[in-house]
């Protein structure tokens, strides 16, 4: 499509800047008018496509040399819309981000831009779904979202809500809030996917004869533990079906315990006794 623009336009007033403008400037200042007088943002179309036309000349340095020589000739009379919807696109990718969706109509239009909120969580409270409040501003306005926190929800998680992104521009669909979670590990307990690993201490002697340990496990919950004769120092044992549930594929993973023996400190002579009989026997 081809639109005709005046011939006796002065490009650099129609920008609001010198002739001695330096090409940032000149920039800059199509920039402003740009979004000033874009008609999706109410401005006015004749006005916004001189605008356009203006700095396809000027804002192109071959182009604006050939127009300062003899700017009678090459006022450009007619243009193709093509590169200013290209510029257009730029513009708009720069004011708003990069994720900015773009709808052919008569004017390219925006879409507001994302926002971005980090929750951060324990591990301990992933067991089971729950639920979190997020206040925001999305530019025009303060929203509330309630974020639906999924039960084994995964490190880095990203939960979209469509709609709840900024609103300033008002002629165009809002952008969207992406939540990501961040699941942060309790002292004593680690994740590996599904599987929560941890440690249990028994005593020397607990070890070599074996017993029947309770441990509390990441929910709190009571765990008691069955730890073979002849245990070792970091042997591992595993606990069937006490991990986190994958929301998804609703498979529970295990606890894994590393055994710690502590070796008792204050013996009494009896005790040594015992001790130096068993070694000798």
């Amino acid at each position: 499509m081809v639109h005709v623009i005046s011939s006796c336009m002065d490009h650099y007033n129609t920008l609001g800047v010198s002739k001695t403008a330096s090409q940032d400037e000149i920039k800059r200042a199509y920039r402003k008018l740009a979004k000033q007088h874009h008609p999706d943002s109410g401005g006015d179309p004749e006005q916004f496509k001189q605008i356009n036309h203006a700095y396809s000349i000027v804002g192109d340095k071959i182009k604006r040399k050939e127009y300062d020589y003899n700017p009678t000739e090459n006022q450009g009379a007619q243009y193709n819309s093509q590169f200013d919807n290209q510029n257009i696109h730029e513009f708009f990718k720069d004011i708003f981000g990069a994720s900015a969706g773009f709808h052919h109509s008569q004017y390219t239009q925006p879409k507001n831009k994302d926002l971005r909120a980090t929750l951060n969580i324990e591990l301990n409270t992933i067991f089971k779904p729950q639920r979190r409040t997020i206040h925001l501003k999305t530019g025009r306005s303060e929203k509330t979202v309630e974020v639906d926190i999924p039960a084994g929800v995964n490190d880095g998680a990203t939960i979209r809500y469509r709609g709840y992104g900024q609103d300033v521009l008002t002629r165009v669909p809002p952008g969207d809030l992406l939540v990501t979670i961040r699941v942060q590990n309790v002292k004593g307990f680690t994740r590996n996917q599904n599987n929560i690993h941890s440690e249990i201490k028994i005593d020397a002697v607990d070890a070599m004869l074996g017993s029947n340990v309770e441990f509390t496990n990441l929910d709190n919950s009571k765990i008691l533990v069955h730890v073979p004769p002849g245990a070792q120092p970091g042997q591992q044992l595993r606990i069937a079906g006490k991990g986190l549930v994958n929301n998804n594929s609703k498979i529970v993973g295990d606890l894994l315990l590393n055994i710690k023996i502590s070796v008792p400190k204050n013996l009494t002579e009896d005790q040594k006794n015992l001790l130096k009989q068993f070694k000798n026997s």
